[in-house]
């Protein structure tokens, strides 16, 4: 999709060296093989896509199968469907073997993707290492003057003598809501600690904590069904119809258990190449993907003080790539999209996730959803500052920054950690700034809400319906994605558009047009403007 400033141009493909390895490169590397499925159209082109898939077996079985450590490939699919192989092989080998493959084959190293979840600055986990005994940091947590058990609290350290070697560990209160962390003082010095509920109350940050440190905790507001992030993006008033008409995929952690997702497909898990269709495979790995579908979808019962989701109307399908503890592979990720796109014939897709290495398989799969006439949404990443994560860097995604809000945030909040230092990045017009934590690019095409936003997130015992606050571009993606959902479904063109690329260019150009509320901040910050589902 176009940028703010100039159409844009396909990346030039990095050169490569042939002839030996760069030196980090291992001996023994990981790598995904696959085949290409876009390029052919939609419908016309799956018996093209059935031959690339036959050319990729065959060229594989014949020149890479004996060659290689084959470790993980999806088997007793349909042809027509994408093949994926995860083998290790030695880097100089592959690179003259790959050579003699298909033109339709894909061979490149396996890369993650992460979700794009914000953490201040200076909590970042640089490693668990062993901190000593010596000398104690305690922390007692407390609501109201009670004490609060089972809230996470993450200490981190830094070496002396090297600021930039840390360590961070993280307990859980016990019933009178204390933790202590023990440390060697001669060899490790505390910095931060940030505090993590599970449901209810905003998560927190203190900065040089003391010895010992008594932290009050902060309510969240139940204030909905409606606040200032969904206002924001055109949303005004709670109605259950809203997007009605509209699918929406999600390519996440997975979704729920939550009573006000109940109407969320899951349609399984796509995991080390393999499909479990299996709606039980869908459930979250952790709490993202739920707190991403509540932002998109949530469903409130009559009554309710929670917040809805942007489009309650729409349906929403979600494919979990995450396996519990790990990140996502671009296989994988490619693998829901296909499905998503070509099986669900989803209108648009949700991705918070990315990180800074491009992959020919991922925007294979891109592409190919484009002909499908899906249009994909994608968080920029948090990198503070810098450029754009892929798959949010290709040219057929929508790239969204992450906004805050002035004057919501409280004080001691890790929302409050955001604002940034820059003055340029604050709205002269608006009380909206970018977000520290947000990448920059003229590959931006939008910005949205992401700072303190208040979602679902997984039921557990003693909360069935839980939401918590979350801050990232993984948030200001999905409130873009639904915000287009929004305006689509107000348009019958559109709506009577049969899938296909045609489609696709419609919602890239309404995307751009939705858009249009600039923030007086530079393109590279918020491409064309806040997206709104009322411009």
């Amino acid at each position: 999709m176009a940028d703010a400033n100039e159409k844009k141009s396909k990346p030039k493909p990095k050169r490569t060296r042939r002839t030996r390895a760069p030196k980090e490169m291992p001996k023994t590397t990981r790598f995904i093989i696959s085949h290409r499925r876009a390029g052919h159209g939609h419908k016309a082109g799956m018996s093209r896509v059935k031959k690339s898939r036959d050319n990729f077996e065959a060229s594989f079985d014949k020149v890479m199968a004996s060659n290689v450590d084959l470790l993980s490939h999806n088997t007793n699919l349909p042809e027509d469907k994408r093949g994926l192989k995860i083998f290790d092989a030695d880097y100089l080998d592959v690179n003259k073997i790959k050579r003699e493959l298909s033109s339709d084959t894909i061979v490149e190293r396996l890369i993650t993707r992460k979700i794009q979840v914000a953490s201040p600055f200076d909590a970042s986990l640089s490693s668990v290492q062993a901190l000593g005994t010596g000398k104690a940091l305690n922390f007692h947590l407390k609501y109201k003057g009670s004490p609060v058990q089972g809230i996470s609290v993450t200490a981190n350290f830094s070496r002396l003598g090297n600021p930039e070697d840390g360590s961070s560990q993280s307990q859980k209160t016990n019933i009178n809501g204390k933790v202590t962390f023990e440390y060697d003082d001669s060899t490790w010095k505390p910095y931060s600690a940030t505090f993590n509920p599970r449901s209810e109350f905003w998560p927190q940050l203190t900065l040089s904590p003391l010895e010992a440190e008594t932290i009050e905790l902060i309510k969240l507001p139940k204030t909905g069904p409606l606040n200032w992030w969904q206002n924001s993006v055109g949303v005004h008033t709670y109605d259950k119809t809203l997007g009605k008409g509209i699918k929406v995929g999600i390519v996440d952690t997975g979704v729920g258990p939550h009573p006000y997702l109940d109407h969320v497909t899951s349609i399984g898990s796509f995991i080390d190449s393999h499909h479990d269709s299996n709606p039980r495979a869908g459930l979250d790995s952790g709490d993202h993907g739920t707190h991403v579908s509540g932002i998109i979808g949530a469903r409130l019962p009559d009554g309710s003080n929670e917040y809805t989701g942007i489009v309650p109307g729409a349906e929403v399908f979600m494919a979990r790539v995450f396996p519990k503890g790990r990140s996502a592979t671009q296989g994988d990720i490619s693998f829901a999209v296909d499905t998503l796109a070509s099986e669900y014939g989803v209108h648009l897709i949700n991705m918070s996730l990315g990180s800074t290495e491009p992959s020919r398989i991922e925007r294979d799969a891109i592409e190919f959803a484009m002909e499908c006439g899906t249009l994909c949404f994608c968080a920029a990443g948090n990198g503070y500052g810098k450029s754009v994560d892929y798959p949010a860097a290709y040219p057929e995604t929508v790239a969204v920054s992450g906004l805050g809000v002035r004057n919501v945030y409280p004080e001691g909040t890790i929302s409050s950690s955001f604002y940034p230092a820059q003055a340029d990045r604050y709205s002269p017009i608006t009380p909206f700034f970018l977000a520290s934590y947000s990448n920059i690019g003229k590959q931006i095409v939008c910005c949205a809400p992401g700072t303190g936003i208040i979602s679902t997130v997984p039921a557990y015992a003693s909360h069935k319906a839980p939401y918590l606050s979350m801050d990232g571009t993984s948030m200001a993606s999905p409130m873009a994605t639904a915000a287009l959902a929004a305006r689509l479904s107000t348009q019958p063109d559109y709506m009577n558009l049969p899938a296909g690329e045609e489609r696709f260019q419609y919602a890239a150009g309404l995307a751009a047009a939705a858009s249009s509320h600039s923030l007086n901040l530079l393109p590279v910050y918020q491409g064309y403007g806040l997206i709104n589902r009322l411009n």
